[in-house]
């Protein structure tokens, strides 16, 4: 009792302790409070009938805190519809160039970097050209040599046909002059020496004509050894025409440069590799099929779809087929075949494949569907009748928010639930606010654990 005298009597407890107080009192209101609005509310019902709870639900005398949850219903409607299946796509350079050289030559210049862009045509390379130009040069004077010869050769032998004409005009009178000369040694009024010398220039004249017809029959020969000559020189000034050329190596079409082997001033062999280009002109898209939905689709029939890629489309068509992956899925590889949009290799973007048509499906909101496998419609006593539902796609019209399912034991007509519920059974009595002809109707209650935007790889958990 002192010791409480003696801390009440202390100066700092007396400026205290009406605070204390105070807080004292506020924490003792707060519970007593809490007490009250905490308390569960109690039904005005009698024994065995029911009232209505706080949350507007049907509350039954023995148990007095379930509440039949208000729910959103659609009508079935089958249709044969054809459904689209959502995937993530990589792009990828459709074409790679190794840029290598045709010619051995010193390299002079490289007009470009690693990373450049460039288009088709675009210099890449400079090669040496001198020695070429030397020999190019050499050539071309060998040529316009030996076309001098020829048209001599040509004129010889028109020099030398007139000539053989004349000998042989020759040879006849000589022939004419031996014959003169013998009729008169038979008359004895000419010497024997006269008809020695006149037999003598026949004989001379006829070695004459013949040196002139061998020169001229060998015109034709000379002629096609010379032109021949000149042929192959002038394949050689075109081959060295063609290879100043290739001393400028460009880009065979649009694309990146993603590296270079060589440098400046290097001697390089001809097939030396030069660089790498990747072109832009050609791309790829690959993708992953889920091992879910792989068993849909068959390698034999043609497979189509859209990728979309910061808000542009382009079509796309199945190009090969990959190998199954560990997890069962089987990589794709898809070729643009409309105009595409700017495109990088390396990026994402969504794909959507269409599927071959499906008989007998429900168009169906993500919410609606448990376990990618049920779903529950409502029957006429208002209580849930769980199916068996197969996935075959999403609704091209709506990817990622509503799917294409398969359910054998829902009827036309019958309510479908759509409203996404924690615990579904077969037997819960709910509260259908009301009944959709259509997907399109539906209103966006909360429904906890709806798929919220698109699900590419697999369907509604």
């Amino acid at each position: 009792m002192r010791l409480v005298q003696t801390v009440l009597g202390h100066p700092t407890m007396r400026k205290t302790l009406p605070a204390l107080i105070a807080v004292a009192l506020l924490a003792l209101g707060w519970w007593g409070y809490h007490q009250l609005t905490t308390q569960p509310d109690t039904p005005r019902a009698s024994g065995g009938g029911s009232a209505r709870g706080l949350m507007g639900g049907r509350v039954g005398a023995g148990n007095m805190n379930t509440t039949e949850p208000v729910v959103q219903t659609l009508r079935a409607e089958f249709s044969d519809r054809q459904p689209a299946l959502q995937l993530y796509g990589q792009t990828l350079f459709g074409r790679s160039w190794q840029i290598t050289s045709d010619l051995g030559a010193r390299i002079e210049q490289i007009h470009i970097s690693e990373g450049d862009r460039v288009e088709a045509g675009d210099a890449l390379v400079s090669l040496d050209a001198r020695e070429l130009e030397r020999s190019l040069s050499r050539a071309r004077a060998e040529a316009t040599e030996l076309a001098a010869r020829i048209r001599q050769e040509r004129l010889q032998g028109e020099s030398d046909a007139r000539a053989l004409a004349l000998e042989e005009e020759l040879l006849a009178l000589n022939e004419q002059a031996l014959s003169r000369i013998q009729g008169l040694a038979e008359r004895n009024l000419a010497a024997a020496a006269d008809v020695e010398a006149a037999r003598r220039n026949v004989i001379t004249q006829q070695q004459s004509i013949e040196s002139r017809r061998l020169a001229v029959d060998r015109l034709d020969d000379n002629l096609d050894q010379l032109n021949a000559q000149l042929a192959s020189l002038q394949q050689d000034i075109a081959d060295l025409e063609e290879d100043l050329t290739l001393t400028s190596i460009t880009a065979p079409e649009t694309g990146l440069v993603e590296t270079i082997l060589v440098q400046p001033g290097q001697r390089i062999s001809a097939g030396t590799e030069l660089m790498v280009l990747q072109s832009t002109d050609s791309f790829q898209v690959r993708a992953t099929l889920p091992a879910s939905r792989a068993g849909l689709l068959s390698r034999e029939e043609p497979l189509t779809g859209v990728m979309t890629w910061q808000g542009d489309t382009t079509e796309l068509s199945l190009q090969s087929w990959g190998i199954r992956n560990e997890d069962g899925g089987i990589p794709v590889t898809f070729a643009l075949t409309s105009p595409r949009p700017p495109l990088l290799a390396g990026q994402f973007g969504t794909l959507t494949v269409m599927l071959p048509t499906v008989e007998s499906v429900l168009a169906l909101p993500s919410g609606a569907i448990y376990g990618n496998n049920r779903v529950y419609t409502v029957d006429q006593g208002d209580r849930l009748q769980g199916h068996t539902a197969r996935i075959v796609g999403q609704d091209p019209q709506h990817p990622g928010e509503r799917y294409l399912v398969t359910a054998p034991t829902v009827a036309d007509g019958d309510r479908l639930l759509t409203t996404r519920l924690q615990r579904p059974e077969t037997g819960l009595r709910v509260q259908p606010l009301r009944t959709n002809d259509r997907p399109e109707t539906l209103d966006a209650p909360d429904r906890p654990g709806a798929i919220q935007g698109s699900a590419p790889l697999g369907g509604p958990q």
